[in-house]
């Protein structure tokens, strides 16, 4: 859903290729979080390939 907001909001060129701490600070910059700088940027980044559980209640109120 973050992805498909920022290649909305954002040229293509920009938002397509970045991936890991790049997608984090991306959203850093662009979002005026410094909450996708913490543990729960990471886990933005990693627990969808990871299996465990749904996201931690703090990041899910960071992206709202």
């Amino acid at each position: 859903m973050l992805r498909q907001t920022a290649l909305t909001a954002f040229p293509r060129s920009k938002v397509a290729s970045l991936h890991g701490q790049d997608w984090l600070d991306f959203l850093a910059l662009t979002g005026g979080k410094e909450g996708f700088q913490g543990p729960d940027g990471q886990a933005l980044i990693t627990l969808p390939y990871s299996g465990d559980s749904p996201l931690p209640k703090a990041t899910i109120k960071m992206v709202r």
